[in-house]
This record gives C-alpha cells, sequence and structure tokens, in this order.
C-alpha cells in the first residue's frame, strides 16, 4: 500500500460508476465515528468489495463476520489492516465472499416493512 493507492472519491452520483469503482478496488474504508446506518458498506459487499470498518456498533450490526474491523483512534492498526489485507489474496477473497453473502440479507422491500413496523410501535424483527 502506498498513498498514491488511495483515491479519495467525492459524491458520485451515477450507480453504474459507483458499482464499477466498488468491483475494482481493493478495499472500502469506512472510518465513521458516528453512523446511523452505513449504507455505503452494504453496497461495496454486494459488489464484492471487502470492508474495513471502524470498530462501532453499527458497523459490526450491518457487516457482521463481513469486514475487517480497526480502532478508530489508532492510525497505525489501519494501514497494517490495509496492507494485511491487500497482501493476503485468500483472506481477501474470503471477505469478499462473506460480503456478497450479507449484503442479500438487506433490501428495499424488507427495509420499507421494517420502517413500517417501527413507525407502529411493533418491535423491528431483522434486518433491513
Amino acid at each position: 500500500y502506498s498513498p498514491d493507492q488511495v483515491l479519495p472519491m467525492g459524491y458520485v452520483e451515477d450507480d453504474t460508476r459507483i458499482a464499477a469503482i466498488l468491483r475494482g478496488a481493493a478495499a472500502l474504508l469506512a472510518p465513521s465515528k458516528y453512523e446511523s446506518f452505513d449504507l455505503p458498506t452494504v453496497e461495496a459487499m454486494g459488489c464484492g468489495c471487502p470492508v474495513i470498518a471502524s470498530d462501532t456498533p453499527v458497523h459490526r450490526e450491518i457487516c457482521q463476520a463481513a469486514a475487517v474491523y480497526v480502532d478508530l483512534n489508532k492510525t497505525n492498526n489501519w494501514t497494517d489492516t490495509i496492507d494485511g489485507l491487500i497482501n493476503t489474496p485468500a483472506i481477501l477473497e474470503g471477505y469478499k465472499e462473506q460480503g456478497i453473502k450479507q449484503a442479500k440479507k438487506f433490501n428495499w422491500d424488507s427495509t420499507a416493512d421494517q420502517i413500517i413496523h417501527v413507525l407502529q410501535g411493533k418491535k423491528r424483527v431483522g434486518h433491513g
């Protein structure tokens, strides 16, 4: 890993371009400190892009075993994790496969159903 290999994307609106970027990326970094729901991690997993995420409850809930978790405050751990993942193709492939399976747990219909249940005061039954 070298800094010239990191490409901050900024805002990308085109869905096809987003999917192409994620499919071609070595990994998606999700260093969020606070997040209510991290849709980019689901999108990345669905495209077979490994996720390296800050170790927060929301990332653990969304990604489960399909991501590598790193302490947000330990910068060296991030670089070591990136290097380790990129330089270990078998592990990288495992996260790609796990991510695709995990992303399939999320879809718009079940998400809408979950929101309706919450708004009606009913208990949430699972991922949306």
